[in-house]
């Protein structure tokens, strides 16, 4: 027995239009919402990257810039530590008086006394040498202790006393130099000697 076949009306045929249509439409619809979502995870990912990457990068440049000026300044910071007695590390009036007594004993010069009270200024002596004073550097004051030799002392022996100190450079310097000479033995006589020290 034969079965009967559906004839194929407009009507059928205009709804399995309409649903492929719709099925079409679903897909469509479903493939742009899905293909967004996707791209917009992409975009938030390549803006992360790029926000990192720059920040990156900030920070590097600002690094090799801060690496660069501190280099720079090494030969500033090495020097100011050479020339500046820093007061926290240096109990300054201790330091300086182990220094002079240290510069005399390599000297063979005897110190009598070392006072930080005063300046001694007054010089009446046959000749006088003054020192050459330096300023000061920038952030730093100044201390002076004024030093008694016991004299006369060998020419030599005050020549290198004197170097030792000023070898120094801002550390210490000699202020004030008053000299004169002793006939009878032949040394110098120190009359005033004023030594400057340079501290924060």
């Amino acid at each position: 027995m034969k079965l009967k076949q559906r004839a194929l009306t407009p009507s059928i045929a205009r709804a399995i239009l309409a649903g492929a249509l719709l099925l079409t439409i679903a897909t469509g619809i479903g493939v742009f919402v899905f293909g967004q979502q996707q791209l917009s995870a992409v975009a938030e990912e390549t803006r992360k990257s790029t926000t990192d990457a720059e920040s990156s990068s900030n920070e590097l440049q600002a690094l090799t810039t801060l690496k660069n000026r501190l280099k720079e300044q090494d030969k500033d910071v090495e020097r100011a530590a050479k020339i500046v007695s820093i007061t926290k590390n240096y109990s300054y009036q201790d330091q300086v008086v182990q220094d002079l007594v240290n510069y005399a004993n390599a000297s063979g010069v005897v110190i009598k006394s070392i006072d930080f009270s005063a300046n001694n200024s007054s010089a009446a002596s046959k000749s006088t040498n003054a020192a050459t004073i330096t300023k000061a550097p920038t952030g730093t004051k100044s201390i002076s202790a004024t030093v008694t030799l016991n004299t006369p002392v060998a020419y030599d022996s005050l020549r290198d006393f004197i170097y030792r100190i000023e070898k120094n450079l801002f550390q210490m310097q000699i202020s004030n130099l008053t000299l004169s000479s002793n006939k009878d033995t032949g040394g110098i006589v120190v009359d005033a000697l004023t030594v400057t020290a340079y501290v924060r």
